[in-house]
C-alpha cells in the first residue's frame, strides 16, 4: 500500500491518506473461468459446473470500515506459492459491495470471469447450480438483477462469439 502515489490513492478506492491505516482484507474469492466452448454450445440441462474452468487465483477484498473498496489479486505459482499479481479493481470492488446485500448464503460465493464477455459474476458452483450474479447490474437500477444461469448464458452467447471471431 506505501508504493501507491498519494495522488492515485482514488484510482485504487481509497479516498484519503489516513484511510490507509483501517485498510484490512477480506476473505477471499476463488476465481473461476467461464469455458466460452460451452456456453456457445449452451442447453436447457447446463449448470454452472458444466461451464467452470477453476483457476488458480484468488481475490481478496481490500476493506475500508467494512466495505470492500479494492481488490488484490493472488496467484498461485507452479510451486505452490501464492504470488500478489496485481491490485485495484475498484470498479469490481464496487460491484461486489453493491451485491452483497443480494447474496443470501452463508458461505462466501466464487467470482467468476467472462474474459471473452468481459464481464464478472457471482456465483456458488456447487450448492445453487442454476444461480448467476450479474455484477453488471446497473446500481442504480431498481429491479434486482437477473441471477439465472440459462438468461444470462443466452446473454453472453452472441458477444462471445463475436469476440472470439475477433480472436479474444
Amino acid at each position: 500500500m506505501d508504493k501507491i502515489p498519494i495522488n492515485s490513492l482514488g484510482d485504487y478506492g481509497i479516498d484519503s491518506v489516513e484511510k490507509l491505516s483501517f485498510v484490512t482484507l477480506g476473505e477471499a474469492y476463488k476465481l473461476y473461468e467461464i469455458n466460452p466452448d460451452c456456453v456457445l454450445k449452451l442447453n436447457n440441462d447446463t449448470t454452472l459446473a458444466d461451464i467452470l474452468s477453476p483457476t488458480f487465483e484468488w481475490f481478496f477484498p481490500v476493506l475500508i470500515d467494512q466495505a470492500t473498496v479494492a481488490m488484490l489479486r493472488v496467484e498461485q505459482d507452479t510451486n505452490g506459492k501464492a504470488q500478489v499479481v496485481s491490485f485495484g479493481y475498484a470498479p469490481l470492488a464496487k460491484q461486489i459491495e453493491h451485491a452483497k446485500p443480494d447474496l443470501h448464503s452463508c458461505i462466501q460465493p466464487a467470482l467468476i470471469v467472462s474474459y471473452q464477455a468481459r464481464e464478472f459474476f457471482l456465483g456458488y458452483p456447487s450448492e445453487q447450480p442454476t444461480y448467476l450474479y450479474d455484477l453488471q447490474n446497473n446500481p442504480q437500477a431498481k429491479s434486482k438483477p437477473d441471477t439465472q444461469l440459462q438468461s444470462i448464458l443466452k446473454r453472453l452467447q452472441p458477444i462471445i462469439r463475436q469476440n472470439l471471431q475477433a480472436g479474444y
